[in-house]
């Protein structure tokens, strides 16, 4: 597929790699009915792979080398899988020895995440994780779990994950809350909200099922990303930061220029994943396509990747507006949305009306229930 230039709505750019998120391994402990990486694994001749030192100490280099021609102070890598801890902590201290090696001279912070189910986690863990300043993010859906995220047996798996996170509630680890919205789950946003913030994380994302089993629509989606604010406001916003409007929150309440999360930010390639077979793609959501592959870092570097002509249209492609956009009054929150979600017949996110629903909301609370409460 080539990618065509609309009208640009801002000089292009090419951002800077933000995350580079890693497939550590192939294997996980979970049957997940809306699962994207698996159908892949299996289809690529992946499935039960590992990722070897080795092969990430390529990664780092290649990073590097991007990093200080681009003359970018920070470096971010989100680990995920399969499920990442079945690698076990042996591994990681490896990972996070080899990243001192290649980084540590060169001034240049960095950050690591954990991408995991959380089914996993014990106090050995936990120790780790803080110790070693790992950041963590559990993919959870909550309320809906036993029906979306079952056991391999198929058995249910809240119990067994309510479980873990009173670890990192007692050892204080700070943790995030990612959860995908799908058919399965669509009519439980207020009790998933009531659940996970109860849980006390410091962030929550939702994330649409696009391709898979459960794949939502926008009409659905809009209804639970309302219902969740929603839900938010009835726990008084419970200093839990909620990716999906809490920039929508600043931006209503003056804020002209808020940090936007990637699907709005109408900038890419920022994200990118590294799978196992050394293929880089956009973000997650394109792995095994080919319209969404950058090229391989076991033959180029990400520095030629950032240079190569397929790069420089995808950043022209997503830093321009499909005709619907124009005029829009939310354009400066959406940007025109999701790459991913704009490469349809409709040339626009298919998932547009649910940001629409989204912010507009956010906006009358702002205008009429927050505003309306100053005491001026």
């Amino acid at each position: 597929m080539k990618y065509k230039k609309g009208k640009a709505k801002s000089p292009g750019r090419n951002p800077g790699i933000e995350t580079l998120i890693i497939s550590v391994t192939s294997r996980c402990n979970l049957d997940c009915v809306y699962c994207h990486n698996r159908p892949f694994f299996e289809k690529s001749g992946n499935q039960f792979r590992d990722l070897n030192i080795r092969d990430f100490e390529r990664i780092c280099l290649s990073y590097r080398e991007y990093l200080l021609a681009e003359k970018i102070k920070k470096a971010e890598f989100c680990f995920t899988g399969g499920e990442p801890l079945l690698r076990g902590i042996a591994f990681y201290e490896k990972l996070l020895e080899t990243e001192k090696k290649i980084f540590a001279d060169e001034g240049i912070e960095v950050t690591n995440l954990l991408q995991t189910n959380g089914l996993l986690l014990d106090e050995k863990w936990a120790d780790f994780i803080l110790h070693r300043g790992i950041k963590t993010g559990i993919s959870c859906d909550a309320r809906s779990q036993d029906v979306s995220r079952p056991s391999r047996n198929g058995a249910g798996t809240l119990p067994a994950l309510e479980e873990k996170l009173s670890i990192l509630s007692e050892k204080e680890i700070e943790f995030g809350f990612l959860t995908v919205v799908s058919m399965f789950n669509k009519d439980f946003a207020r009790e998933n909200m009531d659940w996970m913030i109860s849980r006390g994380p410091r962030s929550i994302a939702f994330i649409p099922c696009l391709d898979y089993a459960g794949a939502i629509d926008a009409g659905n989606y809009g209804k639970y990303l309302t219902d969740s604010f929603d839900a938010w406001l009835r726990h008084g916003h419970s200093g839990v930061r909620v990716r999906n409007f809490h920039f929508a929150l600043l931006y209503f309440m003056g804020l002209k220029k808020p940090d936007l999360p990637c699907e709005n930010a109408g900038e890419c390639p920022c994200t990118i994943n590294v799978n196992l077979d050394g293929n880089v793609y956009i973000c997650d959501v394109f792995m095994g396509t080919d319209k969404g592959r950058l090229g391989n870092i076991k033959k180029e570097s990400l520095l030629e990747m950032s240079k190569a002509d397929k790069w420089a249209a995808i950043r022209d492609f997503s830093s321009s507006l499909p005709p619907e956009c124009s005029g829009c009054e939310y354009l400066p929150l959406c940007n025109g949305g999701c790459l991913y979600r704009r490469l349809n017949d409709a040339k626009k996110d298919f998932l547009c009306e649910a940001s629409k629903m989204l912010f507009a909301r956010v906006k009358k609370f702002v205008r009429e229930e927050l505003f309306a409460r100053a005491p001026f």
